[in-house]
């Protein structure tokens, strides 16, 4: 059993070399938008759902972006509220007296009926999206929409960090999300576009509005989005990692709700249209599967501890090398050196407790079952 253990150390550390180089290779191709003037208009749109709280300091930070109001929409489609976001949202566009905001009710239930909803009414070609409960920059839609001077390009997908983080626990989800951002651009700068986040996308509607992804899950249709042109036309698919572009979201308020959002994004999983999203899952879910044994290893007082203690701390190395690129060049800060130190050593249980929640537990959304 020893033997096999360390034949996986040894075959696992070089593919996590692999790995390593091909993320800081892709995260070094780094695009620079603001340079790239355009003409295009835009439609924001946005899916809310019991966002009484959050829904003003979203609309304020997108009516003090600089691109000119005169040549953008925002779309809002309010998926069954329970609490007050449709008045809250009315009574701001009167107070703002803003003509380019639009608050429709949706028909059907959920977020991704909703959005659909919503694509159908936006009156232009370029689609910005993000989630309610996010706060973007000025520079947002200039820098997430600069791209589409390019022919090819159908999709634009942008970082999204949390915050506030106040304390330990928000700081190691805000670590455990660069890391997860900073991967999803590595790989799809190299050509292996697996991830997006909805809470900052732009594409095309032409490239979206005919589509239909897995009508039995109420979610996930942007990462089934990007897998769908990564297989159609992978040289269409940006990953922006500039700071111009970057989009703030709040993190989980406890563990179980933290859970319960990893567990409803790696339910899709199965379901993921190619094949290079299953197997970087795979390859995930194995490495810290092996980083576990390794652990109970040296715990259980072996003589044969060099290679297990080798393997964690080169992984650790790998990772924090990742972690820090994206966070000087995008976050434009260096990483808690002792979070990741700690994010690293309690991860591997992490990914098998959310992988117990998909496969024995249930997930909800917003107070729905999924």
């Amino acid at each position: 059993m020893l033997l096999l253990l360390n034949i996986l150390i040894v075959s696992f550390l070089g593919l996590h070399f692999v790995f390593t180089k091909v993320v800081i290779n892709g995260l070094k191709k780094n695009e620079n938008t603001l340079k790239q003037k355009h003409n295009h208009s835009v439609s924001v749109l946005i899916a809310a759902r019991n966002e009484e709280a959050n829904i003003i300091q979203l609309l304020d930070s997108i009516n003090k972006n600089i691109f000119s109001k005169s040549r953008f929409e925002v779309i809002i489609v309010d998926d069954h509220s329970e609490d007050q976001t449709s008045s809250i949202v009315n009574k701001w566009i009167v107070n703002h007296g803003t003509t380019n905001v639009t608050l429709i009710s949706a028909e059907g239930i959920g977020k991704k009926k909703a959005l659909k909803e919503g694509l159908k009414i936006c009156k232009n070609e370029i689609i910005l999206q993000t989630d309610a409960d996010c706060i973007v920059p000025e520079t947002w839609i200039e820098s997430m929409t600069s791209l589409f001077v390019k022919p090819d390009v159908q999709m634009v997908a942008g970082p999204v960090q949390l915050d506030p983080l106040t304390n330990t626990f928000e700081k190691l989800q805000g670590l455990e999300f660069s890391s997860l951002i900073a991967s999803s651009i590595g790989l799809s700068q190299k050509g292996w576009s697996i991830m997006a986040n909805a809470a900052n996308l732009a594409y095309l509607k032409s490239s979206r509005e005919h589509l239909v992804f897995n009508e039995k899950s109420e979610s996930g249709d942007d990462v089934f989005f990007i897998q769908h042109l990564a297989k159609k036309a992978p040289e269409s698919i940006v990953y922006l990692s500039t700071n111009a572009s970057l989009v703030q979201t709040k993190p989980s308020a406890t563990i179980l709700d933290f859970l319960n959002q990893r567990a409803r994004w790696a339910s899709k999983t199965s379901e993921y249209p190619d094949l290079k999203g299953k197997l970087v899952a795979l390859y995930v879910l194995l490495l810290n599967i092996i980083s576990i044994a390794v652990i109970a290893n040296l715990l259980s007082g072996t003589d044969d501890w060099i290679l297990s203690l080798s393997f964690l701390i080169t992984r650790f190395l790998l990772d924090f090398s990742i972690l820090k690129l994206y966070s000087i060049t995008t976050l434009k800060k260096s990483p808690n050196t002792k979070g990741v130190i700690l994010l690293s050593l309690i991860y591997p249980l992490y990914i098998l407790s959310v992988m117990a929640v998909v496969l024995f537990g249930k997930t909800n959304w917003k107070g729905r079952d999924l």
